[in-house]
């Protein structure tokens, strides 16, 4: 039988010393690949801790999404990367490389037009999965609203909310995708009721040596 390499949990604030410490571990338990759920701030430093230690370059590490919500491009740098298999979960969406559609051109402008000295071209946005994730879910989240009345009761509107959530009643032209019914009501026959996304709309990705975010499409 294979044997399942166990789950390693680390806190916040871990140095790279335990770090080290956790990878070695995991190294000589003979693991295909290390599967890290962090953020930017931890990402960098099992990243570094990674490129210590010997044959770093045959194990890839395979992140979520968060190590992308920061400055971790700036402080992990591409030399370093080079070296190493370093890839990510992420949105099938890129504004670099995605075929441009009407929303995505319209958003890429305005976003620029509003924060024209962050953004000098699409390309400079900091943290493109929290973008473009917030965007399709506040227009989700827009188009529910407008389906009700606000009482100003906060108990019956958060309630009335929800339910329109659930039950949208017109599609949404997000980033992503067009939303049809991104939520249903939860049940335990219907875990993933509240699930927007799909194993469909996902696609790993790796930082280019210019720290652009490339989809392995």
């Amino acid at each position: 039988l294979k044997r399942i390499t166990p789950v390693t949990w680390f806190n916040w604030n871990t140095k790279q010393n335990s770090a080290r410490i956790m990878l070695r571990e995991i190294i000589s338990q003979k693991a295909d690949c290390i599967i890290f759920v962090g953020n930017a701030i931890e990402g960098e430093v099992f990243v570094k801790a990674l490129s210590t230690m010997e044959n770093s370059a045959n194990i890839p590490l395979i992140s979520h999404w968060g190590i992308t919500g920061g400055d971790f491009t700036s402080r992990v740098s591409k030399e370093l990367r080079k070296d190493l298999q370093i890839y990510f979960i992420q949105s099938c969406f890129s504004f670099l490389t995605s075929e441009p559609t009407p929303v995505s051109k319209s958003v890429a402008e305005r976003a620029i037009n509003l924060f024209p000295e962050q953004l000098r071209t699409i390309a400079d946005i900091p943290a493109p999965a929290g973008f473009i994730h917030a965007y399709d879910l506040g227009k989700i989240f827009i188009k529910a609203v407008s389906q009700i009345e606000l009482t100003g009761n906060v108990s019956i509107d958060r309630a009335a909310i929800r339910a329109a959530l659930e039950n949208l009643q017109s599609p949404v032209d997000g980033l992503v995708k067009n939303y049809r019914q991104p939520f249903e009501t939860w049940s335990s026959k219907n875990v993933d009721a509240h699930e927007a996304l799909g194993g469909e709309d996902i696609c790993m990705a790796q930082y280019d040596e210019q720290n652009r975010i490339i989809l392995e499409l």
